[in-house]
């Protein structure tokens, strides 16, 4: 089950010059571009290989590229994406780049009345896309022409880290595929702004690096709104997504609801060539493998916001989300063939593996929030549940041939298994100004519980239970959290610092080594960021934060 990775891995590890990239945008007019997203994508497949963004003066810098061929691509919100090929063997600076206004962005910028504004934070920036040329877009396409933010097959990273995903400060515990789901059938019109947070204040939760906080909007115009969506793709195997939105508002009560049903057959072909060499460097062997792989899937999604206004100062929230995925397949075959050093005929090996899974998750948020003063102080109370529950079977089977192709062994096997995951949390949050600086504080509980087993048989030789390669495992973790968070802004400094606390109790018990882990620690988790302007073009920041990294349970999956 593990040789398919392995041998992925395998075709990734090779040995490059180390090449330093760097260059600017201009407009028309030679002014700077700053935080446009450049990117270097394979030349070949197409796929996310570096990304950064320029800064205020419009520079951009790519340090330690791999030598090779990439296609080289610069956009912006109101300009036409900049490509060209680039082949990167030694330093290179790509001076002066000219991104041209995009005609037709422009004219849907001035039907809809402007172009998105962007505000620099000392932790952040804020995309503002409210009422812009993106609201007739998805969520997944304001994020991915958000500057700084990166989408990679489903994962959203900033400054070449995971980032984590929250909607309206509130985070999301999805899957890459389920939160791409979600995105896709957002519409663009309930999306007022994107906050990237480089260094998340200490509200967040401790584990993790950068913040994508996505703030939705208010419906504006009373009554009822609708839409319905839809997408074809053809490629090898044509796919599509249809979808509907509906809006409703009256004096109290605000509703946003998407449902989005997107089947998809998916193909991916890879081949690669990895060398083997000696100790003393003569090669040994190489090795060819040839990967084929079949998805198929037929995702359903729901998702809701609901704000009850009760009176002027109180005000209720519901946000909920339901996904599912049952009859989910994937379908391999990787042919590898061994080629010795002078050698004239192949030795090597052919596996297939199918797994077959059914997949559910969903969240539900409460919240009641409060405004106490009239200078923005407000105390908010919710509370959050979080559910998956996954079921998969996988069969394996793999074949072994000498040089004259005659099979040498046979390996073959069956995994069978569960997870079920519940999490819910409950948290405090206070802010208030005190005298010229923001104030806030909060509590937070959270308790995971995750149940997984997997049942392994060979078979080779029959249905064989294996215990040695079975277990049942149960998780449990429980998060107890306090913050403080200070903040201020003068006329061209801002500082933002705070602490967290948080208290963890952790026990794993797997019953096949009859073995129970326990463990019992509290960390500290400060911030700090501090922001000078300079001038219109120029800031110096300085940031630092200490974080964690949990076994958050989504690794017990077996498959996902």
């Amino acid at each position: 089950m593990k040789l398919i990775p392995i041998l992925l891995l395998f075709t990734s590890l090779s040995t490059f010059a180390q090449i330093n990239l760097t260059g600017n945008l201009i407009d028309s007019d030679g002014a700077p571009i700053a935080f446009a997203n450049v990117v270097l994508l394979d030349v070949e497949e197409g796929t996310f290989k570096y990304g950064t963004s320029t800064d205020e003066k419009g520079n951009f810098s790519f340090p330690k590229v791999a030598a090779g061929d990439y296609n080289f691509n610069a956009s912006f919100v109101g300009y036409a994406t900049l490509s060209r090929k680039l082949t990167l063997d030694k330093d290179t600076a790509l001076n002066n780049l000219v991104l041209e206004t995009d005609a037709a962005q422009l004219d849907a910028v001035t039907l809809i009345a402007k172009k998105p504004i962007i505000d620099r934070k000392a932790d952040r920036i804020i995309f503002n896309v409210e009422n812009t040329s993106l609201s007739t877009g998805n969520a997944s396409q304001i994020l991915q022409s958000t500057p700084g933010v990166f989408e990679m097959n489903g994962t959203y990273t900033v400054k070449g880290s995971t980032a984590q995903v929250y909607i309206n400060n509130k985070r999301v515990f999805l899957s890459d595929e389920e939160l791409q789901q979600l995105l896709r059938g957002y519409n663009g019109d309930n999306v007022k702004s994107v906050e990237v947070i480089y260094n998340p204040p200490a509200r967040y939760d401790a584990d993790g690096g950068a913040v994508i906080n996505i703030i939705t909007s208010k419906n504006v115009s009373l009554g009822y709104k609708g839409s319905v969506t839809g997408n074809y793709e053809i490629d090898t195997f044509a796919k599509y997504q249809i979808g509907t939105s509906h809006f409703y508002k009256n004096n109290w009560l605000n509703i946003y609801g998407n449902y989005n049903y997107n089947p998809r057959k998916d193909l991916t072909r890879q081949e690669s060539q990895v060398g083997f060499f000696n100790s003393d460097g003569t090669r040994d062997s190489r090795w060819f493998t040839d990967v084929e792989a079949v998805n198929r899937s037929d995702a359903h999604a729901l998702n809701s916001i609901i704000d009850i206004r009760l009176d002027k100062k109180n005000s209720l929230s519901f946000m909920g989300y339901l996904g599912l995925n049952n009859g989910r397949e994937l379908d391999s075959e990787v042919n590898t063939s061994i080629l010795p050093q002078n050698g004239t005929s192949f030795s090597g090996f052919d596996t297939n593996s199918n797994v077959d899974q059914d997949y559910a998750s969903g969240n539900a948020n409460l919240a009641w929030n409060s405004v106490l003063n009239e200078n923005g102080g407000n105390l908010n109370v919710e509370a959050t549940y979080i559910f998956t529950d996954n079921d998969n079977t996988q069969d394996f089977s793999s074949r072994f041939f000498d040089n004259t192709q005659t099979t040498t062994g046979t390996n073959s096997f069956r995994t069978t298994g569960f997870q079920k995951a519940n999490i819910f949390t409950g948290k405090v949050d206070y802010e208030d100004l005190l005298g010229s600086y923001t104030f806030s504080s909060g509590l937070k509980y959270t308790n995971i519980s995750n149940k997984s087993n997997q049942d392994f048989f060979d078979t080779d030789m029959g249905a064989v239970l294996d215990p040695s390669l079975s277990d049942v495992y149960d998780y449990d973790e429980r998060i107890y959290a306090a913050y403080t968070q200070v903040s201020r802004d003068w006329e061209k400094w801002a500082l933002t610092g705070g602490l967290r606390l948080e208290q963890t109790q952790v026990e794993g018990n797997s019953e096949s080594l009859g073995l129970v882990n326990k463990q019992d620690y509290i960390g500290f988790f400060p911030n700090v960021a501090l922001s000078h302007t300079l001038n219109d073009s120029n800031e110096l920041s300085l940031s630092y934060k200490r974080s964690i990294d949990r076994s958050w349970f989504r690794r017990f999956e077996s498959f996902q």
